[in-house]
């Protein structure tokens, strides 16, 4: 077995073990245990994202079956596997092997690529292993000029469409690419065919959408000018530095002004411009007057970091800084960890804090204390059998309500409010019928959240309401979090 390759094996399986441990280990974060509920109630499309996300939760928990956050996030670290294989052949088919490893090794080292596609259940995970997909087939393309590299590269950006929205950047990228460098395609009805086949990956969202008051795409539009200027702007520009590794993001844009600077781009090299930089530009533009979030964009980062590899495999200089990018993941893997379980920073700001408003902007906890709250609660649900739900004002923390606290005690919970507030729990409740079944049910009130119990009165016709009992969620012998527990009834 040549070098390279067991190096890029032991990469994989290396990257694939510690991946896979935080998997085991780490609570749900707000969007993936939110997720869950595409898999539990599943569908053409959904309120947020397509369908894809609920597909890879649906096989890899073998339907839930298989009940437990590391099989929710097997999809993602395997994914995370075989997207550093993708972004090794594509880096040797743009350059050579020597900057193909370092784009393998490279790519592990962003807080997008190994976290959020790596580990997280999140739509991120399926969108990106099509979007490195859909660049290995367009580069094919490029280089050979087939049709069949185009057709592949269409069906890439079906299902990565599937994913998430972002993946129309693709073809916008690859028209950009035919206008300037094959416009004699344009008269090709392969191209057209190409395009139709990608528009079929829209097809379950359009018919989810008829038949959902176009509730999902009314949800993207309406968050586009929904803020005050540039509340946000800052947000996304420090984003995106921070989630795709800083070192590798300046790395990139420096090989970019080199590239403009020389004046000689390959056709190879503008194909990938071409699919990432519109997708970054219109993020940053969308933070102006939206509440955008620095992930958006990452798939652009990886084509950028394939594009810049060259420079590290010829410079000993760059080498030195890439090596330093490669400890640093490790390290911050480490030190969040750490941090999420004991809390030696964050613990120290939230006992300064009013018990009212104990644990409020400590970011640890949202993937921290719900193992615990399941059960210390469960001996004060139990003294309640007439009361089988739960409800809660908001889709977080509603959802780690469900996972956590309702699943384990066979309870059900109903999320009152305005649709916006319910998201998925808005269709779900429509099919379940939860609240006519009920007239008592359990409200569980955060003292990091605005969960007021006041809230729910103008939701549903409180008849009564009883604190019944507190649980704290202590880390290191610290109490971080109060959760009062209300009995109401209707």
């Amino acid at each position: 077995m040549k070098k390279s390759v067991q190096l890029l094996t032991g990469l994989v399986l290396l990257n694939l073990f510690i991946r896979a441990l935080i998997a085991y280990f780490l609570e749900f974060g707000n969007d993936e245990v939110y997720y869950v509920k595409y898999v539990e109630y599943p569908d053409w499309s959904h309120f947020d994202h397509p369908i894809m996300v609920q597909l890879m939760g649906q096989f890899t928990s073998l339907n839930n079956l298989l009940y437990h956050e590391f099989f929710y996030r097997l999809g993602a670290v395997l994914i995370g596997s075989f997207n550093t294989l993708l972004v090794y052949f594509i880096a040797r088919e743009l350059y050579h092997e020597k900057a193909a490893f370092w784009a393998a090794i490279l790519y592990n080292t962003g807080i997008y690529t190994a976290l959020i596609v790596g580990v997280f259940f999140m739509p991120d995970a399926p969108l990106l292993l099509f979007w490195l997909i859909a660049l290995y087939y367009g580069i094919r393309f490029v280089n050979e000029d087939k049709n069949i590299y185009l057709i592949a590269f269409s069906i890439a950006v079906l299902f990565a469409v599937m994913s998430k929205y972002q993946a129309v950047f693709l073809w916008f990228g690859m028209m950009l690419y035919i206008l300037v460098y094959r416009r004699k395609l344009l008269f090709s009805p392969v191209l057209y065919i190409a395009i139709f086949v990608s528009i079929l990956g829209l097809l379950p969202t359009l018919y989810w959408n008829i038949d959902h008051q176009f509730a999902n795409f009314k949800f993207h539009t309406e968050r586009v000018g929904s803020t005050k200027l540039f509340a946000y702007f800052p947000r996304e520009l420090f984003g995106q530095l921070i989630y795709n590794n800083p070192i590798l993001v300046v790395v990139s844009f420096v090989f970019l002004f080199k590239l403009i600077k020389a004046r000689k781009i390959e056709q190879t090299q503008a194909f990938i411009l071409f699919t990432s930089l519109p997708l970054i530009v219109v993020s940053i533009l969308l933070s102006i007057g939206t509440e955008s979030l620095p992930h958006w964009s990452g798939p652009s980062y990886v084509g950028l970091l394939i594009l810049s590899s060259v420079l590290y495999a010829n410079s000993t200089h760059l080498a030195i800084w890439g090596k330093i990018a490669i400890v640093s993941i490790y390290v911050l893997f480490v030190f969040a960890y750490v941090e999420i379980q004991n809390g030696f920073l964050m613990n120290n700001i939230v006992q300064k804090q009013e018990w009212q408003i104990k644990g409020k902007n400590d970011f640890t906890q949202d993937t921290y204390g719900w193992l615990q709250l399941g059960a210390k609660i469960q001996p004060i649900l139990a003294k309640y059998p007439e009361t089988q739900l739960i409800v809660s004002h908001n889709w977080f923390p509603a959802s780690h309500l469900d996972f956590y606290v309702a699943k384990p005690n066979s309870l059900e919970v109903m999320v009152v409010g305005p649709a916006k507030a319910l998201h998925e729990y808005y269709y779900i409740q429509q099919k379940t019928n939860v609240r006519g079944s009920h007239n008592s049910a359990f409200f569980i009130e955060s003292s990091n959240h605005r969960s007021a119990i006041e809230q729910l009165s103008a939701y549903l016709p409180l008849q009564s309401q009883e604190l019944i009992d507190s649980v704290m969620i202590t880390r290191r012998n610290d109490t971080i979090r109060v959760e009062k527990i209300y009995r109401v009834s209707w």
